[in-house]
């Protein structure tokens, strides 16, 4: 009984930390879209949610592309030329913009989303009110997923956008 016991644990707790160790993009894709409830607003604030959650997450990706041109430099697989590296800097600082756009969104809809979950339960008809709350939680967890992928890709665009230009500065020598 207790050997059954202790691998029912190591179950569960092998799960628990994968589901832990989910990337934030993993976490994202997971997240389905719900089907319209039927009221305007709520609608609205869903699918807007979701078309940001899944931008970020194409972002994010596609930003991998540029990360791999980078890690490339140091092995020394691509070149270290002023063309080759303000041609990355201009992709990254391209990025670097739509991370802006994306966080001008996330709070207007982190505002929008504070609104509805506050008069959600003034939904006609009343009906409309569970699967209005219901998806106006998916829709604030997507938010919280694009806003925390912004942050960490964010910090990357940063990171890299130094590592650039110190590597210009060395190719125009």
């Amino acid at each position: 009984m207790k050997k059954q016991a202790f691998i029912f644990l190591a179950i569960l707790s092998f799960t628990s930390v994968s589901l832990f160790a989910q990337t934030l993009q993993e976490q994202a894709k997971a997240l389905p879209r719900p089907a319209d409830c039927g009221v305007a607003d709520y609608d609205a604030f869903k699918n807007s949610s979701f078309t940001l959650k899944d931008d970020v997450v194409k972002t994010d990706k596609n930003y991998e592309e540029v990360t791999t041109d980078i890690a490339k430099y140091s092995t020394s697989e691509k070149p270290v030329t002023v063309a080759n590296v303000k041609s990355d800097i201009s992709r990254v600082k391209s990025v670097k913009s739509s991370l802006q756009t994306f966080d001008d969104k996330v709070v207007k809809l982190t505002d929008d989303g504070k609104s509805l979950t506050e008069n959600v339960t003034k939904v006609k008809p009343v009906t409309k009110i569970k699967p209005a709350t219901s998806n106006t939680k998916d829709s604030v967890k997507a938010v919280d997923l694009s806003r925390d992928m912004l942050k960490e890709l964010g910090t990357k665009v940063d990171a890299d956008l130094e590592t650039l230009n110190g590597l210009l500065s060395k190719a125009e020598e």
